[in-house]
């Protein structure tokens, strides 16, 4: 969706982040 949106563009940097019950987490980063 934000590609298509327009908001994310070639060379960007992404982070994304989840959070979920008790102490589980994870991350991503992407170069897009």
């Amino acid at each position: 969706e934000a590609v298509q949106a327009g908001k994310v563009a070639h060379g960007d940097t992404i982070l994304m982040c989840g959070f979920g019950a008790g102490l589980s987490w994870g991350t991503s980063l992407f170069r897009w």
